[in-house]
Formats: structure tokens, sequence, C-alpha cells
């Protein structure tokens, strides 16, 4: 389901500078995986990060990364549905 998801938003994708607070938040998940964090875009005035996990690594929920003033918050499950609403075209 979530290389569905990547492929879906594969368009959206842009290269831009990392923050270190997203790095920071992020880092458990960039220790075991690697630096795999993708800019997706805008929602709701902070920048929205999202972890890219290996193609052969079967997970349930994305998480998301939101970075606004400074601070980063990570995102999964329930918290995360109104980002991925949003990246929904209908």
């Amino acid at each position: 389901m979530v290389s569905v998801f990547f492929r879906k938003f594969a368009a959206k994708i842009r290269l831009m500078k990392i923050p270190k607070a997203v790095l920071n938040e992020a880092s458990s998940l960039i220790s075991r995986f690697g630096k795999r964090l993708v800019f997706l875009g805008k929602y709701d005035e902070a920048d929205v990060f999202l972890f890219k996990f290996p193609d052969d690594l079967d997970v349930g929920t994305a998480i998301f990364l939101n970075y606004k003033n400074g601070e980063c918050v990570k995102l999964s499950n329930s918290s995360a549905l109104p980002i991925i609403k949003s990246l929904i075209k209908n």
C-alpha cells in the first residue's frame, strides 16, 4: 500500500534542504533506514516531509513530519489522515 502512495504523489516531490529540526525528529528512522525524507509541499502553512521506507519493508502507515516556525512534529496513523486527504485529488 505504501509503495502505491509514493507512486501517486511522486509528481509532488521537490528537492530542498531539510531543516535540522526535521532531521532530529526523524533521527531514529534515519539511523535504521538512512536519510529517506521527501518534501511533499505545504499543508496548513507547514512544510510537510514524508519518511520513505525501503520498498521491501511492509509498513501500515506513512510517517509525515510537519515543520513550522523552527519546530517539527511527527505524525502518523489517524493524525496524518488530513494530510493524506489533502494530497489526494478526486
